[in-house]
């Protein structure tokens, strides 16, 4: 088979694969418009026009989306807004992936003393986030821009290479 040959059928072959997606994905509008006007028979008041029906549908993936994107995102994945704690959190991910995973009953010490017996290369980091972490998070330091610099440097420098 020459090269052109299988251009062309690869080619048809996502065509078939388009085409094939397209019928699913009007399928899944059509049962979609018909859940709708099931559901909108159920409420007073809302009338079964197309355009409030598509009007409500088009909400209804809206939220769909803004939840996909909220739950990928950075933001998404912290589980505070307090930054001392995401940073925290992103540490932990980071050397979850490099084997080094903190129990749930470890303090944030205990994890601490762990990555120093384990990985003596990365102690004095992750010691330094811990530290800096506990004290923003107990009260004892405010969190400035200074710890946002030295934190996003710090956590790049945990990324193996």
């Amino acid at each position: 088979m020459t090269a052109t040959q299988m251009g062309r059928k690869s080619l048809a072959d996502m065509r078939g694969i388009v085409t094939h997606w397209k019928k699913e994905l009007y399928a899944m509008m059509l049962h979609a418009t018909q859940s709708v006007q099931t559901f909108s028979q159920l409420i007073p008041g809302i009338s079964s026009s197309p355009l409030t029906l598509l009007t409500l549908l088009a909400f209804i993936i809206m939220g769909l989306v803004g939840f996909v994107i909220w739950k990928w995102s950075p933001v998404g994945r912290s589980r505070s807004a307090d930054p001392a704690v995401a940073a925290y959190e992103r540490m932990l991910r980071i050397l979850k992936k490099q084997g080094l995973t903190k129990k749930p009953q470890w303090t944030a010490f205990e994890f601490m003393q762990f990555v120093e017996e384990q990985a003596k290369h990365i102690a004095p980091i992750v010691k330094d986030i811990t530290q800096t972490y506990c004290r923003a998070r107990f009260g004892q330091q405010q969190w400035s821009k200074d710890y946002s610099d030295k934190m996003q440097y710090q956590l790049a420098m945990l990324k193996p290479t």
